[in-house]
């Protein structure tokens, strides 16, 4: 339903309050596309004029600085809305509707913070996948294929790592077992890895100890090595840990991220204590209610994630050195967001806010 008089945006999308001060963008808007009616879709495009987004109690009103072109939308007729990249660097946001189709309005890169943060406190379900359910099920698991094959080579660690007594300590990395040492552990029994590099001080004289945690059916197993010299600096086995986290992640954490997208491509989640996974995102559980956070939205580092454009607040913080699923959830992040047609598989539509 397009509202276009001030009668019907008073009756369809309620009344504003004088002493309450509802969100409105900027003018920095531009009409795209949508409009129904072939002259007045025209003028539009023609047009010079830019647009701002103001939030009424039961939708959204879409218009110019002098009210030649007004809009209201109900949220009840708004079905999602998408946030895309153009070839030219800037960016379009479409609300769907579920009769007529859709309306589209550009705005610019540098404005993308405040319409991309609007947008998103709007009280749209847009938690569900638009996608038939069946087409949403084969594009998934056509992404999994494409997760699970994505995998770097096995490699044997023998003369790399060094104990503190100075004796090698084999490490040998199959898809099958990991063995280190007189202990074997098959990979089908493990259940996640996590790894750290601690910074050790005696008298003024640092060195660098590095620890792997392989977490497993029966317990745990540690690896852990101390740079042989007090005077080398981190970087001399920094990456070889890193190379370990690699293959570790490939025949631990990959085929374990594989079985996840089974339950993505069925509308399921992964449950943990303090959040879920699900093909939209992480879902933060916390006591006033339940927070979705897409997966295009995030912004994952070692030290935890963040949620753009709030890139000083972690939102979730997982301690890398004893907790497995910050690899799982880091490495997953940075898979999908290498390639947005990865994300639109996973989510079947994508907010590009990176």
């Amino acid at each position: 339903m397009y509202l276009q008089t001030k009668e019907e945006i008073k009756q369809h999308l309620g009344s504003k309050s004088l002493f309450k001060k509802l969100p409105k963008t900027d003018p920095v808007l531009k009409y795209a596309r949508g409009v129904q009616e072939p002259a007045f879709d025209q003028q539009l495009q023609r047009s010079e004029s830019t647009l701002s987004i103001e939030r009424y109690p039961n939708g959204i009103l879409i218009s110019d600085l002098k009210k030649e072109f007004r809009i209201g939308l109900p949220f009840s007729d708004i079905k999602s809305f998408e946030i895309n990249r153009e070839e030219s660097g800037n960016y379009e946001l479409i609300f769907k509707m579920r009769k007529p189709a859709l309306i589209a309005l550009s705005f610019k890169r540098k404005d993308r913070v405040q319409i991309i943060s609007f947008v998103k406190l709007l009280p749209l379900k847009d938690a569900e996948d638009p996608r038939p359910q069946e087409a949403a099920h084969e594009e998934i698991l056509k992404l999994k294929e494409a997760f699970a094959s994505d995998y770097f080579t096995d490699r044997t660690f023998n003369q790399e790592l060094k104990s503190l007594a100075k004796k090698n300590v084999p490490l040998e990395i199959t898809k099958q077992y990991i063995q280190h040492g007189d202990t074997t552990i098959s990979t089908s029994s493990a259940t996640g890895y996590a790894s750290s590099i601690e910074e050790l001080t005696t008298h003024g004289i640092s060195r660098f100890e590095y620890r792997i945690n392989i977490y497993h059916t029966g317990g745990h197993h540690t690896i852990s090595f101390t740079s042989a010299s007090m005077f080398l600096k981190e970087g001399k086995y920094t990456p070889v840990i890193h190379q370990i986290g690699l293959v570790l992640f490939d025949v631990i954490s990959r085929p374990i991220i594989t079985k996840w997208f089974d339950k993505f491509a069925k509308g399921e989640s992964i449950n943990y204590k303090e959040f879920s996974v699900s093909r939209q995102g992480i879902t933060l559980k916390r006591k006033e209610a339940e927070i979705l956070i897409h997966w295009d939205e995030i912004i994952a580092q070692n030290v935890g994630m963040f949620r753009w454009p709030y890139s000083n607040t972690v939102f979730q913080q997982i301690d890398g050195t004893y907790d497995y699923r910050g690899n799982m959830l880091l490495n997953l992040i940075n898979w999908l967001q290498s390639d947005p047609e990865r994300l639109i598989s996973l989510m079947g539509r994508s907010y590009s806010v990176l």
